[in-house]
């Protein structure tokens, strides 16, 4: 039995390379870009005007004046009229500027009766957007390892581009065993609950980018051997829900072991989630989760939630530094996470913590969006500085 951190420490080092492809870049949402992104064209790609309003000549820059309108010019209009000195075009917003045009009044501005304009004096520029003012081609447009969101799609989109690099979720497979266990719509006989602890969890893994093949199994040596055997053929991350303790019921850790796994933990001094473990073999991963929710939500959102996310670019640590507002003993030789609430305040994070949950509850990570770390035979006091964990769903 190894210690919290301990553990923490063997699942970050399991974190092999990432694997890339590309992508359509709609598919690309909630990814993370694998390489950078360099800007195919100028933004914008040439001088367009950023109001509806009047081209003014080069030579009236500076001055009142009135003119004739001679036309206009909208945005998309591939023709390029040249301006005279002694009229002026009516533009619209996005419309190329054509040569000869030295800026651009708001057509707020300008006091226009019988197609002649009266126009105020305007500065050098004014009212006109650049070619490359923004960017130029072949700048740095996003970086390797960003996040991609909407509004990066949006700046992918505007230089064309129809795919994008990013770093693809692991593949994982789910199996949760137990004969209590019974889907929502079923009926309930006495002693069978919901099965509940794949809901979160394939939740969870969504926010990755990821899915999960979730099979369900009863507590029977051969089928949950079958299901294993299968999912492995697949996934390259198994999780197992449930069988992971040493009960008269509990068959998944020599499943594990009969098909050639090594265990890397096999169970950590923490509540809740003592019976979690790690093994492997070559490239595959299992995490085996308790069954009980809290231990399953907890010992998932600690290590096997990192672990995927540094698998597909994103940062393993997940700790933070904590202001507590309460005192919290813990009298034990295990360490303890403790579900929690952490709020910004005057520039610095606090940690409450509810009532202590066992870890056979169910609503013990609801409304919550950390882990409290609390050594073992040690305790935190109010206004002392602790280490909380982000739980997966923190910032939505």
């Amino acid at each position: 039995m190894v210690s919290f951190g301990e553990a923490l420490e063997t699942v970050k080092q399991r974190v092999g390379p990432i694997n890339q492809a590309s992508v359509d870049i709609l598919k690309a949402i909630g990814l993370v870009l694998a390489k950078d992104v360099l800007a195919t064209q100028d933004s914008p790609p040439f001088d367009n005007s950023a109001v509806d309003g009047f081209a003014v000549p080069l030579s009236q820059i500076g001055k009142d004046f009135r003119a004739p309108v001679a036309g206009s010019i909208g945005a998309g209009e591939s023709r390029a009229p040249r301006v005279s000195d002694d009229e002026i075009l009516k533009i619209f917003t996005g419309a190329p500027v054509p040569k000869g045009v030295g800026a651009v009044v708001m057509q707020e501005d300008v006091a226009a009766v019988d197609g002649v304009a009266d126009v105020p004096a305007t500065s050098h520029g004014a009212n006109i957007r650049r070619a490359g003012s923004e960017f130029k081609s072949g700048d740095l447009l996003v970086h390797s390892g960003s996040l991609v969101t909407p509004g990066i799609l949006s700046c992918l989109a505007s230089q064309g581009l129809e795919s994008v690099d990013v770093a693809l979720p692991k593949k994982v497979g789910l199996l949760v065993s137990g004969d209590e266990l019974k889907n929502a719509g079923e009926t309930l006989q006495h002693g069978e609950i919901y099965e509940s602890n794949s809901v979160g969890l394939v939740a969870s893994i969504s926010l990755l980018g990821g899915k999960a093949d979730c099979r369900k199994v009863p507590d029977d040596p051969a089928k949950i051997c079958s299901e294993f055997c299968s999912l492995e053929d697949s996934c390259d991350v198994i999780l197992t829900v449930g069988g992971a303790s040493v009960g008269q019921f509990d068959y998944v850790r020599q499943t594990v072991l009969d098909n050639g796994y090594e265990f890397a933990i096999t169970k950590v001094a923490m509540k809740p989630g003592k019976p979690f473990f790690m093994a492997i073999k070559d490239e595959k991963t299992v995490f085996g989760l308790p069954g009980n929710p809290l231990s399953a939500a907890m010992t998932f959102s600690l290590f096997v939630y990192p672990y995927l996310a540094a698998s597909s670019g994103r940062p393993f640590d997940r700790s933070v530094q904590v202001v507590c507002e309460e005192i919290i003993q813990n009298i034990g030789d295990r360490d303890n996470l403790v579900a929690a609430d952490v709020r910004a305040k005057q520039g610095r994070l606090f940690a409450r913590v509810a009532a202590q949950s066992s870890s056979g509850s169910v609503r013990g990570l609801a409304g919550k969006n950390a882990a409290l770390f609390v050594p073992a035979n040690g305790e935190v006091r109010p206004g002392s500085l602790g280490t909380a964990y982000w739980l997966p769903w923190s910032g939505l």
